[in-house]
């Protein structure tokens, strides 16, 4: 699994050529693994969402628990540094604080690792379901099934949540509610609708 960049003459890595395809961090022929090393030194194990924040690119590297961090020369480290305890995390996010919020996809969590690499889990129970918790009630005590895309909204402040099987039915309210197919929660007191 490899890491492509395509250069545009924006922000890209200084290897990056414009207009062109180019592996920033990865084995560009398909070699699976867990190493922090590099660019093409480097081996991942089932890449999912990526989110770019203050000059690091930060990846949900599902297969092997861990969240990587790619810094402009193309270095991965393990984010926090040797963290490999993450239940499948296919969903990732920051902030405008700098910090990941991270979609555990078997583990029906939500994590967040803050700016000092501290990880706790800020949503969800850990059981399967689509409990959306009362407003006002801790989002600790939802529960997901199968999260797995997430989205930070700067101007609303707000986490979105992609919830693959969190519920049978379709939602009746829109998709921008904290519902159990796409839900909104802003963490800030850990409570559902309060501001981060």
């Amino acid at each position: 699994m490899a890491i492509v960049v395509v250069g545009f003459g924006l922000a890209t890595p200084a290897n990056a050529v414009v207009g062109d395809l180019t592996t920033v961090a990865g084995s560009p022929t398909g070699q699976f693994g867990y190493l922090d090393a590099q660019g093409t030194n480097a081996r991942f194990n089932g890449g999912a969402q990526l989110a770019v924040f203050g000059g690091f690119t930060y990846v949900a590297d599902f297969a092997n628990n861990a969240v990587r961090r790619i810094d402009g020369s193309g270095n991965v480290t393990t984010w926090p540094s040797g963290y490999t305890s993450f239940n499948f995390p296919t969903g990732l996010a920051v902030n405008t604080g700098g910090n990941v919020y991270v979609g555990n996809r078997v583990g029906n969590t939500v994590q967040k690792i803050d700016t000092a690499g501290i990880v706790t889990t800020v949503a969800g129970t850990g059981a399967a379901g689509s409990n959306d918790g009362a407003a006002g009630a801790a989002v600790t005590q939802a529960t997901f099934n199968l999260p797995q895309g997430l989205l930070f909204d700067a101007t609303s402040n707000s986490l979105y949540i992609a919830d693959s099987l969190g519920g049978s039915n379709p939602p009746t309210q829109p998709r921008d509610q904290y519902r159990h197919h796409a839900c909104r929660w802003r963490p800030r007191s850990g409570k559902v609708d309060d501001p981060i």
